[in-house]
């Protein structure tokens, strides 16, 4: 909340899922808040645990909205879209100015997600795709460089990548308007 320059208090989580962590919790701290899932199934589960909870169940990319957010929160779902570029460039135009997207990505490259792809192989469970590092649903791997070109060919300034686990990079980035 120290990051976000304006007093709007809106959010907008990306492939909110099931759980919608930051939108139950900010709800409870006052704040308006709107999911986007394309899934109908978890559409109604986050609208009877929250029912002042708008959901709009179109990609993100081809959501329609007037509204601009003081908070976009994308949390594990860059690495399973073609297109990650696209979806912070989406998010910049939902952006208030003043406003932060925090996004929360897997570390592709650490040593446990190396560890757990190894493991899956002598288990037979490996099989072909996009990303070389990864598990079989990731489309795309990040790695700190990556997430770096990614903000600046997305007009982003990166304000803190923060390491959380060994598998997880978080990160705070806002408009360089």
């Amino acid at each position: 909340a120290k990051h976000i320059l304006t007093d709007k208090k809106n959010m907008l989580e990306v492939g909110a899922g099931i759980s919608a962590y930051m939108i139950k919790y900010l709800v409870k701290q006052g704040w308006e808040a709107m999911a986007q899932e394309p899934s109908l199934e978890y559409s109604e589960v986050l609208k009877n645990a929250i029912p002042s909870l708008q959901v709009s169940n179109d990609s993100f990319l081809d959501m329609k909205t007037d509204e601009k957010y003081s908070l976009i929160y994308i949390d594990s779902v860059l690495e399973h879209v073609v297109n990650p570029t696209e979806y912070l460039k989406k998010a910049i135009n939902l952006l208030d100015e003043g406003g932060i997207l925090y996004f929360i990505s897997h570390n592709e490259y650490s040593f446990k997600n190396w560890a757990r792809t190894m493991i899956n192989k002598l288990r037979g469970k490996y099989v072909t795709y996009l990303c070389p590092y990864t598990m079989s649903y990731h489309l795309i791997g990040f790695s700190k460089k990556g997430i770096n070109i990614m903000a600046q060919q997305s007009g982003l300034e990166l304000l803190k990548i923060i390491r959380g686990h060994d598998y997880e990079w978080y990160h705070l980035i806002n408009s360089k308007k």
